[in-house]
């Protein structure tokens, strides 16, 4: 399940920002396992496509696991304790799979809460913390709000917007 240029976990840098590193994405042999685990984990119908609306209720489900005191709003603190948690879990999960993934080596956590923290106010509200999904509009290569599998399989592209 690794890239065969950057030993990156490919769902992985799916979801933290570092898809874009493989320059032989569409040849790359853990391709389409790389797809069915991605489908596996966001494709909530089970229709072979990724909508918006799926990728965006599981951020929902995640920003209330991360939001621990329940006020609605995610510290810092709160979000760095939901990444390394999830980071924990793919470790585990790798192991106990024998994969032997490396975890790929996301922007520090600073930055991606920073990045996400649009008011500035060192909070994460639940609006905030789905308005950035970067990846998505990447990978949704004909702008329509849906992840094919054939999407899935392509380089995401850069956008300029």
């Amino acid at each position: 399940g690794n890239c065969v240029e950057s030993g990156y976990q490919h769902e992985r840098c799916f979801w933290w920002w570092l898809g874009t590193r493989c320059r032989q994405w569409e040849s790359c042999p853990n391709a389409p396992a790389r797809v069915e685990r991605i489908l596996e984990r966001f494709d909530a119908n089970q229709d072979d496509q990724i909508t918006l609306d799926e990728v965006q209720a599981l951020r929902v489900e995640h920003f209330n696991q991360m939001d621990a005191d329940g006020n609605g709003l995610a510290s810092f603190e709160e979000f760095e304790v939901f990444v390394t948690q999830k980071k924990q879990e793919r470790q585990n999960e790798n192991a106990q799979n024998r994969r032997g993934r490396k975890y790929c080596g996301q922007r520090d956590v600073g930055s991606n809460f920073a990045n996400m923290d649009l008011s500035g106010d060192d909070q994460l509200s639940l609006d905030e913390f789905t308005a950035i999904v970067p990846l998505f509009d990447k990978f949704d290569a004909d702008n329509n709000g849906i992840i094919t599998t054939e999407e899935l399989n392509q380089r995401p592209q850069r956008r300029r917007q």
